[in-house]
């Protein structure tokens, strides 16, 4: 057995490493959980949570934490790694693929686009997966909201989203968090490296009812195309299947409304929602 720093075994997960290596060095350091939380500015029961692996952090947590016990990057590594490990498998190679596009195409079925989500947003979507714990919605929330950073930055991506009339109309979390996310879709489509349109419900049938749909292309001229269903994701590099799935995209975008046609959709969705959620 080993009893090092009051462990019975070593742990075996990423997640569950990372609060070990935090409770290592802080211990290393003799600090108490209360100097650490001072330092970090952070709370001591949500650090004991992460060092005994029942929280899974945020990204500007463990990066104050990092400096705080000075672990020289450690920790944000451990952070990465159990970051992608909260992801399905069928996930985790377009999670790879994704920070190296140059350009991204999105169109959505039913919800916003994972990276312009909101919290609380997301946190709805999240909870409808059947007997996902408390912590363990809180844990893919997290999760979530670190893929944004890929739209941060000098290098960020074109990112193009065409989203169906569908996800402005499903009240999801309802009106308040309806509003507050629709307003964050026009912040985000404002944005230098942003554009997005809106297939409106009177197009009819389209080239892509089936389902969700996003192309990657990258700066070696390659493209590849990742569909999702409710449990399952494909992706493809094959180049006639890629062709196919971008002629569908491309089939799709020319019949949504333009850009700023779009945003002023959008916009007045958010504006009804709002008034629908009564006084603020």
């Amino acid at each position: 057995m080993d009893q090092r720093h009051g462990d019975v075994i070593p742990p075996l997960t990423p997640r569950s490493l990372l609060g070990y290596e935090a409770r290592r060095l802080r211990e290393e350091l003799k600090l108490s959980l209360n100097d650490v939380a001072k330092i970090a500015a952070c709370d001591k029961t949500y650090l004991s949570r992460v060092e005994r692996a029942e929280k899974f952090p945020s990204e500007i947590f463990i990066v104050a934490l990092d400096k705080a016990l000075g672990a020289g990057g450690l920790l944000k590594r451990l952070w990465e790694a159990a970051y992608h490990n909260v992801f399905p498998d069928y996930v985790r190679r377009f999670m790879e693929l994704e920070p190296k596009a140059t350009k991204m195409q999105k169109y959505m079925v039913q919800t916003v686009p994972g990276l312009w989500q909101t919290e609380e947003y997301a946190r709805e979507l999240i909870r409808t997966k059947p007997r996902l714990t408390d912590d363990r919605v809180e844990e893919m929330v997290v999760a979530r909201l670190a893929r944004q950073r890929i739209l941060n930055g000098s290098k960020a991506p074109l990112f193009w989203a065409v989203l169906d009339e569908a996800v402005l109309r499903r009240a999801i979390g309802g009106p308040r968090i309806m509003a507050a996310q629709l307003a964050h879709v026009v912040r985000m489509a404002k944005q230098p490296n942003a554009i997005v349109q809106v297939l409106p419900f009177s197009v009819g049938a389209h080239a892509s009812t089936g389902g969700s749909l996003t192309m990657l292309s990258f700066a070696d001229d390659s493209d590849m195309a990742y569909t999702e269903g409710v449990d399952s994701g494909h992706l493809t590099e094959a180049r006639e299947a890629v062709a196919e799935f971008g002629l569908r995209y491309d089939l799709v975008r020319a019949k949504a409304l333009s850009p700023e046609a779009s945003i002023d959709m959008i916009q007045q969705a958010a504006e009804e929602y709002q008034r629908w959620s009564g006084p603020s």
